[in-house]
């Protein structure tokens, strides 16, 4: 009787699938931002529309909430760590932490909504995208007589 050996997969690995590369997106994209906005209201707002497209569907991929909230999380530490860098260019200490708990709430809220759907049997496709795009129209909402 031959008996063989499993490679179990490093506890890590199931964390890293949606947790790096939703990093690593909101790193560039922002960074991107800033290259393109310079220190202005733009680069702030697409941060924003960063986290709104980039949220949404890496939540919908993962399985538990500890993982999902992980993505959203991650999502924000990228985009709030190139707003760090505008510090002292007419950007204060003030007014990043202000910016990233704005941020941080709407991370929060795409993934409590994204949840709720998939715990409400949605697919993992339609929850994403539905809720990406509804934050997009929440966006550019514009108030009446605007």
């Amino acid at each position: 009787m031959t008996r063989t050996l499993s490679n179990p997969e490093p506890a890590w690995h199931g964390w890293a699938a949606g947790v790096v590369p939703g990093l690593l997106l909101a790193l560039l994209t922002t960074a991107l931002c800033r290259a393109v906005a310079g220190v202005s209201l733009g680069f702030f707002f697409g941060g924003i529309g960063v986290v709104t497209l980039l949220v949404p569907p890496l939540v919908a991929g993962e399985d538990c909430l500890a993982k999902r909230l992980a993505v959203a999380g991650v999502a924000c530490l990228g985009v709030v760590f190139v707003w760090l860098t505008a510090l002292g260019e007419s950007f204060y200490l003030s007014q990043w932490l202000a910016c990233s708990a704005v941020l941080i709430a709407l991370a929060l809220a795409l993934c409590g909504v994204c949840s709720m759907l998939l715990a409400l049997g949605f697919n993992r496709a339609i929850a994403g995208g539905a809720v990406t795009l509804l934050a997009a129209l929440w966006l550019t909402w514009l108030a009446p007589g605007a």
